[in-house]
């Protein structure tokens, strides 16, 4: 019975075919990190190179009795990265591949990965419920034993989103049927069945729900409340979120720095120099400070400004009090301006 665990497949032109096209666009535009780890992973797993719990594919698809009856939850996840053969995984992850580059390359990897894991999830329990739901509707119960493989579902629910984002009013199904942008996701159910009677309808509706309730209902609010679990818990700091996260550390950077920060700067120029100095003093302490700061503060693999004034230090009046001198060495400074 489990005689085909742990043997790899041998590659098929399918699958040469997709590894072919991973390479293309890896080369020549570029894939982002969770979209490239995703296909992978199915290839790897479709060639048995990553081992399923099970002899055969079918032995994780969804389906409702699996689900509620046997608790299987593992399926949730293991059904939508199985394929039942080369070319379904093949259409499925060139479809993937073009989806994922362009909501990871909007999104950001974190939030687009907190996605993809929060669609992979609510298409598996939306096909369970709406199996049940044609189950009850139309009373025949096989509806409950329906079982399904792929990642088909997941990548709808992507469709939705990226003709959302997308400021063209005009789509093309197969490339060369114009349809209206906002109906590109159904005519694509359509014809998908049309040409594919086989594959799952429940499944492909399953995933434009899911979509759907992203752009329309409360699934966006879910998956960034993930995200800002993630960015706020001190576990994690620095990984979630980078743009956000990176500011944030500027900011706090900038605020404390001794060298560049402003309000540390300031701080050290308001303990140095006393309010009850008079005007010459407290501009000698304040220069000696300011000449100081930019001699410990320096680095010293990058030249800096001369420090202020810019006149040579041996031309500072060595009595601090001749205040004439003073004015009269601020004044060549603002002429020099």
């Amino acid at each position: 019975m489990n005689r085909n665990r742990g043997q790899s497949r041998v590659p098929s032109f399918a699958v040469l075919l997709l590894v072919h096209e991973l390479v293309r666009t890896a080369t020549t535009y570029g894939i982002p990190t969770v979209t490239l780890v995703t296909t992978v992973t199915q290839i790897l797993i479709f060639l048995r190179i990553i081992p399923l719990p099970v002899s055969d594919v079918w032995d994780v698809c969804l389906s409702y009795r699996s689900i509620i009856d046997k608790k299987e939850y593992l399926r949730l996840i293991l059904s939508q990265l199985s394929h039942g053969d080369d070319w379904h995984l093949y259409y499925n992850m060139v479809s993937f591949l073009w989806k994922g580059r362009s909501l990871e390359n909007r999104l950001g990897s974190l939030r687009f990965a907190i996605t993809l894991l929060v669609f992979t999830i609510s298409t598996a329990y939306t096909y369970v419920f709406a199996n049940k739901l044609m189950a009850d509707v139309s009373e025949d119960y096989s509806y409950l034993s329906h079982c399904s493989v792929g990642f088909s579902g997941v990548i709808f629910a992507l469709k939705v989103l990226t003709t959302h984002f997308d400021d063209s009013r005009v789509s093309y199904l197969m490339g060369w049927i114009p349809i209206g942008s906002k109906y590109a996701v159904w005519g694509e159910l359509v014809v998908i069945q049309l040409i594919s009677p086989n594959a799952s309808f429940v499944g492909h509706l399953a995933g434009i729900l899911v979509g759907l309730a992203y752009i329309y209902g409360p699934l966006s609010y879910a998956i960034e409340f993930v995200f800002s679990l993630y960015i706020l818990n001190p576990l994690f700091g620095g990984l979630g979120g980078n743009s956000n996260n990176n500011y944030g550390n500027y900011r706090r950077n900038y605020n404390s720095s001794s060298t560049s920060g402003y309000s540390s700067n300031r701080h050290n120029y308001e303990s140095y120099v006393p309010n009850d100095m008079s005007e010459e003093e407290q501009l000698r302490r304040a220069y000696e400070q300011s000449l100081n700061d930019n001699r410990n503060s320096r680095p010293r693999t990058q030249p800096t400004a001369p420090p202020y004034p810019t006149e040579n230090s041996d031309n500072y009046p060595q009595n601090p009090s001749d205040a004439e001198t003073l004015r009269q060495l601020r004044l060549r400074r603002y002429q020099q301006n």
